[in-house]
């Protein structure tokens, strides 16, 4: 009888503890593999693109988030977890002696010492802006400008892989116990430790060929969606259309959701997609030995945003 009291009280603190597990870890959205996306981090934010998904700076334009969720979308929000940037208003909260150089190419922006983030205030400031994104209604946050732990003599500060790696997995599990959604934002050199931290992945800086991809292919290859950016001005040789679907072959093939834009925020952007559903079974079973011209004729462009 004893041992059947035991086994009663053993199973009552297994569902106990099973109940609290879940209370921390409400339902996460997750996107599918190859959905359509829209990314705009400044100026005037374009709502006409037809796309599933927007990547936008929320603190900046609060009340986008509560208009893209209206008509339907899902919506990113992306910050900086790294940069102090002076104009936005919970920058003071931030102490001045936390702050590195100046950071190269931003205005009034420098480095942040996320060394001690937990005691320091700069772990409470970004927690603040993650509960702000839940409050506005954002499916998930993109953390940014915080991968550079290889960079001190830029910085000025002293910080080392497991540092940088540890103030993003505290950041994405309390993004998730708020029932948000974390992507990572290029980071190659931690991705495969953030594997199990992180829901789907961004890149600006894959080509489509080198190890700066491997990484998107291990999260597409378990379910985790991979979003990304080519940059026209980093492909001044290429002229005509037929250079950027080509260059779309590459991306289509590995089932990533990709853009071709301009850097500058109000340029055109161009998504890669297939024409139809029939070249994707042509495709699906011949990427191997595609032909330059045979993959022209597969792919096209979709123009989703003209200026």
């Amino acid at each position: 009888m004893g041992n059947f009291k035991n086994f009663n009280a053993i199973l009552c603190l297994i569902l106990i503890c099973g109940n609290y597990v879940r209370s921390q870890n409400p339902y996460v959205w997750q996107p599918s593999v190859k959905s359509t996306f829209y990314y705009q981090t400044g100026g005037v934010l374009n709502y006409g693109v037809k796309a599933q998904i927007y990547f936008i700076d929320f603190l900046r334009n609060q009340s986008a988030v509560a208009d893209l969720k209206n008509s339907g979308r899902r919506v990113v929000c992306n910050f900086s977890i790294g940069i102090y940037e002076r104009n936005l208003a919970d920058s003071n909260n931030i102490p001045k002696n936390l702050l590195g150089n100046s950071v190269p190419g931003m205005y009034q922006a420098s480095f942040i010492n996320i060394a001690g983030y937990q005691t320091s205030g700069v772990g409470s400031v970004m927690t603040a802006r993650i509960d702000l994104a839940k409050q506005l209604g954002c499916d998930a946050v993109q953390f940014d400008n915080y991968d550079y732990y290889q960079m001190n003599s830029v910085t000025g500060l002293l910080l080392n892989y497991q540092i940088q790696l540890s103030y993003f997995q505290y950041l994405a599990y309390y993004a998730r116990s708020q029932g948000l959604a974390v992507c990572l934002k290029n980071n190659l050199s931690q991705a495969s430790d953030l594997f199990n931290s992180v829901d789907f992945v961004f890149s600006d800086t894959c080509d489509g060929t080198s190890a700066s991809c491997n990484y998107m292919d291990q999260y597409v290859n378990n379910n985790k969606a991979a979003f990304g950016i080519s940059y026209r001005e980093n492909y001044l040789n290429y002229i005509v259309d037929q250079d950027w679907q080509q260059l779309c072959v590459q991306y289509i093939l590995k089932n990533y959701s990709w853009l071709i834009r301009t850097k500058s925020q109000d340029g055109y952007s161009l998504r890669c997609a297939i024409t139809s559903q029939s070249n994707q079974n042509i495709i699906s079973s011949s990427s191997t030995i595609l032909g330059n011209s045979i993959a022209i004729t597969l792919f096209a462009f979709v123009i989703i945003f003209t200026f």
